[in-house]
């Protein structure tokens, strides 16, 4: 869990700390700016119990500021998704003036996610806290979140004639100013929104003019705000005029007709046959065989192939345009690093497929542009959705199916992007494994047969909210009786064409046709297994997350290999490929010993494996204290050990709880101390069933 503001866990439920624990929040003892949720009236959340906020307008956090997972939101009323450890209740979400922002319920699919849409919020940095809420008053253990909610662009919803002027009524942010333009530059007219987000506004001529837009402005954002003109200015929102002449609003070079030419500032001309010239500013090669028109200026900077609002099924789309020709174009997000880089052709066309991934919903992406001096340029924000071709996880052979293969083809989709996943059955024996793409599709390859008749299995794999999720599948496995063709046939191996093999044959490796030897035995002596692999049995791993490394395990076919890390086992049966892979938890800030076992020719062999550089074993808990003021009678101690739930890593001091929090992925987590007395305190930390202690000295 991320730190709560204001350190304590409870005040963001209306809880304060008092000597004897958290008690309920009075206008005694209740600091003004701090959270209260509706409904939440028991003096402590339930024990043991997370809340945890996943997703805010279908994005995942993009990373974290002052100790809290930071969302981003380009929306006035984004969705947030919220998981929690419990069930049946009600989901609240307020923000830092205790105002109810949303009220959910679980999905039907999961009675741990809920999800709600948010009350339209103002621009501008934010806190937002959620809790899962019970009828008796009972709630979860609450999480908190940095939410930048960017500038959001209008919303129009009506647009009437009045004379010659326009009336527009729509949503923005709540308490911001709503500004029109006829030429998204001057402004004609301005309007305030509510604390509902509607808006009216009167925009003079606008029913004769060619084209009108909206933005929102909010004033009270500081100058001192990084990012500040993403929360203060929106994009310019398009308004019908009614006047709209065809090719209006198009981006440089979209369906335009004979020719290729790239329109004018803003104009959408180009639609004629190719005897025109193209305006100020344009030029892109398309003509005479690729001579640049306008007095060979550079092409409009813009990307052609998709649009503002446009829905996409790929978390890795392709981006086509026009730029300068050799000129640089970085397209990613509003912060961040690029997620994909492309160079201008001379004749100033380009092309990029994604590097990094979309996330699923919308995502406001932001096109640059490289000068010739060497300085970028934003030219372009676009509002593109990514929705995945399944947003639930389906695999692609029903579970129920019967199959004639020992080892079928198994594959699927609706899995978190690039998310391990495998196929076990109830003693954790690994029979398929693999890993989603960037769009949540997998294909499994397995490593051991099924048995003879139903197969009682389940795919591991973490969803789309990246909660690790279990999935009964049952699969038949029916042999080939005789007469029934194996597969494969048709496609004879070498040695046959005789024209006389019997129903079955076929199959035989290459060098077979004696009609004597046994099938898939290449010398008629050797058995499976004989020779040097015997004892080649080794074990290696790759890191794939802050927290799991896949284990790679070598040896001879048909061995049995047993994996142990960190308390947990799994089983794998190595096959055709004499290898397996196995993922296990070795949270990176951690020394992990990995332990591998097989029984070789009635051996038992053993190999070991150190993951780490040997600070900070994973099967001891260790706390540091990193800093105390004096002056605030606070101190800070970083924690090392297994990952744990929200608030499953807890201060004391005697018996008065003193902060909570959580070990991250990596196996690192922080703990903030407050109100210690002047003196020596020794304090006791505590996650998964471990302690340690530690002294502070105020």
């Amino acid at each position: 869990m991320r730190k709560i503001t204001r350190a304590a866990t409870g005040a963001a439920l209306g809880l304060v700390l008092t000597s004897s624990g958290f008690v309920v929040a009075t206008a005694a003892n209740a600091a003004p700016d701090l959270p209260t949720i509706p409904g939440a009236t028991h003096e402590r959340p339930i024990a043991d119990s997370f809340t945890g906020i996943n997703e805010v307008q279908g994005a995942r956090s993009t990373g974290e500021r002052d100790g809290l997972s930071v969302f981003e939101a380009s929306r006035a009323t984004p969705s947030v998704a919220v998981t929690s450890s419990v069930s049946k209740g009600s989901l609240k979400v307020v923000d830092q003036q205790g105002h109810l922002l949303c009220t959910g319920h679980n999905t039907p699919a999961n009675q741990h996610l809920y999800t709600c849409d948010l009350a339209v919020l103002p621009s501008g940095p934010q806190v937002i806290t959620a809790a899962v809420v019970k009828a008796d008053g009972h709630h979860s253990a609450p999480d908190q979140a940095q939410l930048d909610a960017y500038a959001a662009d209008p919303v129009v919803s009506s647009v009437d004639r009045k004379g010659d002027d326009l009336v527009v009524r729509g949503t923005a942010n709540r308490d911001v100013r709503v500004e029109a333009s006829l030429d998204r530059g001057s402004i004609v007219a301005s309007a305030p929104t509510g604390a509902d987000g509607r808006f009216e506004i009167t925009i003079p001529g606008g029913a004769a003019a060619e084209q009108a837009a909206l933005r929102a402005v909010n004033d009270v954002i500081p100058a001192s705000t990084p990012n500040h003109d993403l929360f203060a200015v929106s994009n310019w929102a398009p308004v019908d005029t009614g006047s709209t002449q065809p090719g209006d609003g198009e981006q440089p070079g979209d369906g335009q007709q004979g020719g290729g030419e790239q329109p004018g500032a803003g104009q959408g001309d180009g639609q004629q046959g190719g005897g025109e010239q193209p305006g100020a500013g344009q030029g892109d090669g398309q003509q005479g065989g690729g001579e640049q028109p306008g007095e060979g200026q550079s092409p409009v900077e813009a990307v052609t192939n998709l649009h503002d609002g446009d829905e996409v099924r790929t978390s890795q789309p392709t981006f086509e345009g026009t730029a300068r020709p050799g000129g640089s174009v970085s397209i990613g997000g509003i912060t961040g690093p690029a997620l994909g880089v492309a160079t201008a052709d001379e004749h100033g066309h380009w092309s990029t497929k994604l590097e990094g991934s979309l996330y699923k919903g919308e995502n406001r992406v932001v096109v640059r542009f490289q000068q010739a001096n060497g300085d970028w340029v934003e030219r372009q924000r676009l509002d593109i959705t990514y929705t995945p071709k399944s947003s639930t996880f389906e695999p692609a052979l029903a579970s129920g199916s019967t199959v004639h293969e020992a080892r079928p083809a198994i594959s699927g989709s609706g899995v978190r992007a690039y998310s391990p996943v495998d196929l076990e059955d109830a003693n954790g024996r690994t029979y398929a494994s693999g890993r989603a793409n960037a769009d949540g599709e997998f294909t499994l390859a397995f490593s051991r047969d099924l048995h003879e008749g139903e197969n009682d299995l389940h795919f591991l794999f973490e969803s789309r909210t990246g909660a690790w999720t279990s999935s009964a599948y049952v699969l038949t496995y029916s042999a080939p009786g005789e007469g029934t063709e194996q597969p494969g046939e048709g496609t004879e191996q070498p040695g046959d064409g005789s024209g006389t093999e019997q129903p079955g044959e076929g199959t035989e490796q290459p060098g077979d046709g004696s009609g004597t030897e046994e099938p898939g035995d290449g010398s008629g002596t050797e058995e499976p297994g004989d020779g040097a692999s015997d004892t080649a049995f080794a074990v290696d791993s790759t890191r794939i997350s802050d927290s799991q490394v896949a284990v790679d395990v070598l040896g001879p076919k048909g061995t049995e290999v047993t994996v142990a890390a960190n308390g947990k086992t799994k089983t794998v049966t190595l096959g055709d490929e004499e290898a397996a892979q196995v993922v296990v938890t070795a949270p990176k800030k951690l020394t992990t010993v990995v332990t591998a076992t097989a029984t070789i020719d009635g051996e038992q062999v053993e190999r070991t494996l150190t993951i780490g550089n040997g600070d900070h074993a994973a099967d001891q808990l260790e706390a540091q204290v990193t800093s105390t003021s004096a002056l605030f009678g606070t101190a800070q101690i970083t924690v090392w050990g297994l990952p744990t739930g929200i608030a499953g890593l807890q201060a004391h001091e005697g018996e008065q709880q003193l902060a909570a929090g959580a070990i991250k992925a990596d196996g690192e987590g922080k703990l903030s101390l407050s109100g210690l007395a002047k003196g020596d305190h020794v304090i006791t930390v505590t996650a998964g069933g471990k302690q340690t202690q530690v002294s502070v000295h105020i």
